[in-house]
């Protein structure tokens, strides 16, 4: 009868640890890729109402373009603020460059008028989640840089 490969009491140590280690960062990427989107999209939608409030209750004040400057950059949002009779901008802020999707997609007045609208039938709140996808349709061989 052949007896099995015997490793050293430090070999098995080292594999288990091993082991356990893998095991660990397994579930840690897994749980990550299940939880994390869902945190990062509450932690950016109370970073926008608190923006907003901060905002909307100093509507009135002289200095109130330093204060969206600053709103901007503490909770890392690009900021437009329309002037909701004529749909003219009246503040604005932004923090991401030429990434920023706000200012890219508020420059069309259709869509700005939407998301009011939508924004009025529910009680002056509305999200909807943008990506870069929707810049596809353009041919980025007649521009410049990334589109």
């Amino acid at each position: 009868m052949k007896k099995g490969l015997k490793l050293s009491i430090r070999t098995n140590i080292f594999i288990s640890v091993l082991s356990l280690t893998l095991a660990m960062i397994i579930v840690l990427w897994v749980l990550q890729g299940i939880f994390f989107s869902s945190l990062y999209k509450n932690v950016k939608e109370n970073d926008i109402d608190r923006a907003s409030n901060l905002i909307v209750d100093n509507v009135g004040n002289d200095n109130l373009p330093e204060l969206i400057g600053q709103v901007s950059l503490e909770y890392d949002l690009c900021l437009k603020v329309v002037d909701c009779s004529d749909y003219s901008l009246s503040y604005s802020a932004e923090c991401m460059g030429n990434d920023c999707l706000i200012h890219k997609l508020l420059d069309d007045k259709n869509l700005f008028i939407y998301w009011f609208n939508e924004a009025s039938n529910n009680g002056g709140s509305f999200s909807e989640i943008v990506s870069n996808d929707k810049f596809d349709e353009y041919n980025s061989n007649e521009f410049d840089g990334r589109v």
